[in-house]
Formats: C-alpha cells, sequence, structure tokens
C-alpha cells in the first residue's frame, strides 16, 4: 500500500524540507534554496554539493508538491494585484451586483479549495457560515428597515454593503 502523501496546504513536517520549498517556490535555483534552507553561503566551491543535496530534496513527491502549491499562491497573488479594480467615483446598481457577484466567486472557491484541501470539518463550518451570510446579505433586505420605506434596489445593496461583516467587505 502506497504512503499517502500530506496535504501541500500544510507546511512540511522537517524544516529543511519546509525552508527549501519555500525558497524555491521565490524563483531561487536549486543550490541557492539549499543553501538558503540549511543557512549556509553559496560559494562557487561549494554550489555542486549543494546543488546535488538540493536536486535531493526537490524530487521528494512531498517537497516537490509544496513548492507547486506555493507558486501557485504566489501567482494569485500577483495576479490579483495586477487585476486590482480601479473604484469609481459613483456606483450604479450594477456595480454594486458585480461587486457582490465577484466576492460570492472568490468565496465559494475559497470554500471548495478548503474542501480539495482536506481542511477540517471545523474550519470549512465556520467558514461556510461566512459564506452562507454573505449570500443571505446579497440582495435582501435589512430586518430593522421599516415596512413602508420604499427602497429601491441600488439603495438596499448600498445598505447592504455598509453592514457587511463578511472578511471580503
Amino acid at each position: 500500500m502506497a504512503k499517502q502523501l500530506p496535504s501541500p496546504a500544510k507546511k512540511l513536517k522537517k524544516a529543511l524540507y519546509e525552508s527549501f520549498a519555500v525558497e524555491r517556490s521565490k524563483g531561487r535555483t536549486i543550490a541557492e534554496s539549499f543553501a538558503a534552507a540549511k543557512g549556509v553561503k553559496l560559494t562557487p566551491q561549494g554550489e555542486p554539493a549543494l546543488k546535488v543535496s538540493g536536486w535531493r530534496i526537490s524530487k521528494r513527491p512531498e517537497v516537490s508538491g509544496r513548492v507547486e502549491f506555493l507558486q501557485e499562491i504566489e501567482a494569485g497573488k500577483r495576479l490579483a494585484e495586477t487585476e486590482a479594480m480601479v473604484v469609481p467615483e459613483s456606483f450604479d446598481g450594477t456595480d454594486i451586483l458585480n461587486l457582490f457577484f465577484e466576492t460570492t466567486e472568490v468565496l465559494e472557491s475559497v470554500y471548495q479549495a478548503m474542501i480539495d484541501n482536506n481542511l477540517p470539518e471545523v474550519r470549512r463550518r465556520e467558514y461556510f457560515g461566512v459564506l452562507s451570510s454573505h449570500l443571505a446579505r446579497q440582495g435582501s433586505l435589512v430586518a430593522d428597515q421599516p415596512n413602508d420605506a420604499v427602497q429601491t434596489p441600488d439603495e438596499t445593496l448600498k445598505h447592504n454593503i455598509e453592514w457587511c461583516q463578511c472578511p471580503a467587505n
């Protein structure tokens, strides 16, 4: 029976492997990553030995999986930075709806990633509560609003955004 690999979302148990994976995910060479993980200086004389040792670690499935995972996270951060939304001076109802839908998509994808990476059930339930609360706010009227108050959908959404306590807001 094959040994099951740890989730790449979790830190590796061996500090050397984790440090190496973090350094590799930053785009450093195998020798540079191994030197940084070991806390030694990279010299021309020692580079071949560091390459060999680093190569051995890099071929471990749990390390290569962790490097890929960390690179994906870093790529996602860069993408988010490059696609940062420019906030217009005024919003109309369509802009607000689009923001709600984008937030929903992000929250749902994070929840799916939690399932895919086998995060503990307790954490998933907590996060599901956040997602459910967000969905409930999306387009709903606030309970303390007087029934006779006429409120357009735009006003409702703006009010809900102001009172939204979800992490995405």
